[in-house]
């Protein structure tokens, strides 16, 4: 595939699959509320391999199109310690970024920042700094701390951290242990997803874009104040280490009270003839409407706007020029492209239609002149040159570190004094573990058919769906 005439990017495939797909609330689309993706690139090498800040931009777009409709996109923000350049699309300002924290690296110590999770401000220029971190990025400025030079005018990244040592998942019938953000990210995700239950159950919309709601009750949070990722050190408050700080036993329920308080995938052509899928470029005016969009919907405080019901509201904001529209016509026809079979796709800025000319091939045709595409896709292509970054601490994890049998169950956390001392978490960890470290009843599982969580990367807090 070719996003900005790159092949470098590895999201296009979920990202155009995302668009072009529906929630249960747009007439009972599979589509998931909540997405975890642990994966991400320097983001300075992301724009660089895809052609420039452009297609970081679009990357942007794109996702601030699907936060729009009520979803929620929370990436983990890397193991790769302080960084200039911060990993993408974790430095995206339309997704969550989540850090890690840990008890130190023999798991006896404090709870503080782990000192492999990524954390600091973008070097993008087209990641600013969002209205609903600028209070926190101000007072973050008054307090004292190692800190490297900064552009307090981009995003900061992470949002906040979840424990991330000591899990387990079970690969080919046996434990393995695992840990960084790549665990991290998806325990938030689970969480939020068993929120978001208890909201549809109400009839009430899901959470979609969280970093509002997140940055409004920063008074949740165990504030983080030990350790550092070798860059930025843990301060009082928000911070470019561990963000707004980890959950206590009572984050969980007071998040939740506080939000009650207050997909069909579209058919494509299938068979042996290979189909392209080109997104038309957005125009300047498109991208403001999108953009203003999507911080309307994002601000709870906005009662007068509403989540976006699908592609066809995404269509309704006119994101293209239709001189664009018809040079991406005349591209196509001029590639032997079948026109025939061309489908506008319901977002009203792809086209989808097959390619008879390119059987045998395994790359998208590249677009020698730009100014009417961002992206081009061969569907069902095996050889696109995707790299990235997956997430994967190389830091030794002992199975069951310093654990005898009459102490494995004994549970630490059985109140939120004993949490703001030391808060260690079960080192046998697992599921159960983490429900009872985070307060989360045990027998807790879905009770909405239409609640689901989409996760890339190692799974670990899982949210089983209803049914």
């Amino acid at each position: 595939m070719y996003i900005n005439g790159q092949t470098a990017n590895p999201f296009t495939n979920w990202l155009t699959w995302a668009s072009n797909s529906s929630t249960p609330a747009d007439n009972g689309g599979s589509l998931p509320y909540v997405h975890s993706l642990s994966v991400g690139e320097p983001e300075d090498e992301f724009a660089s391999d895809n052609g420039g800040e452009a297609a970081v931009d679009r990357m942007n777009n794109e996702i601030a199109a699907i936060g729009a409709r009520g979803v929620s996109i929370i990436f983990a923000s890397g193991d790769s310690g302080y960084q200039v350049a911060q990993k993408y699309p974790s430095s995206s300002p339309y997704v969550t970024s989540v850090g890690g924290v840990f008890n130190g690296e023999l798991g006896d110590d404090v709870l503080q920042v782990d000192d492999e999770t990524t954390g600091g401000f973008s070097s993008l220029s087209v990641n600013l700094i969002a209205k609903w971190q600028v209070d926190a990025v101000t007072a973050w400025t008054k307090t004292k701390g190692q800190r490297p030079k900064y552009n307090a005018s981009r995003r900061a990244c992470p949002d906040l951290s979840i424990y991330d040592a000591g899990f387990y998942t079970v690969q080919d019938g046996s434990d393995q242990p695992i840990g960084g953000t790549s665990a991290a990210a998806p325990t938030l995700a689970g969480m939020i997803s068993s929120i978001n239950g208890h909201l549809l159950d109400a009839k009430q919309k899901p959470l979609g874009f969280l970093n509002y709601f997140l940055y409004q009750h920063e008074a949740a949070f165990l504030d983080i104040t030990n350790g550092g990722n070798n860059g930025f050190d843990a301060t009082v408050g928000y911070d470019p280490a561990s963000g707004l700080g980890t959950f206590s036993p009572t984050t969980f329920d007071t998040l939740k009270k506080a939000a009650l308080g207050g997909t069909k995938t579209t058919k494509v052509a299938s068979g042996s003839v290979p189909t392209l899928l080109l997104g038309v470029r957005h125009s300047k005016e498109g991208k403001q409407r999108l953009d203003d969009m999507f911080w309307a919907v994002a601000d709870p405080t906005n009662t007068h706007a509403t989540q976006l019901n699908g592609p066809t509201d995404i269509a309704a904001l006119s994101l293209i020029n239709p001189q664009d529209l018809s040079a991406a016509k005349q591209w196509l026809t001029q590639i032997g492209a079948d026109m025939s079979t061309l489908q506008i796709m319901p977002t009203g800025d792809a086209i989808e239609v097959e390619w008879p000319k390119g059987a045998g091939r395994t790359q998208a045709p590249k677009i020698t002149d730009r100014g009417f595409a961002d992206y081009i896709v061969l569907k069902g292509a095996t050889d696109n040159h995707l790299t990235s970054d997956l997430f994967k601490s190389q830091r030794s994890i002992d199975p069951k570190p310093n654990v005898s049998p009459k102490t494995k169950e004994k549970n630490p956390l059985e109140s939120p004094q004993a949490a703001m001392t030391s808060r260690r978490l079960d080192s046998g960890m697992g599921p159960v573990g983490q429900k009872r470290a985070y307060n989360v009843p045990a027998s807790l599982k879905g009770t909405n058919k239409d609640n689901s969580q989409m996760v890339f990367g190692t799974g670990t807090f899982g949210y089983r769906k209803a049914g």
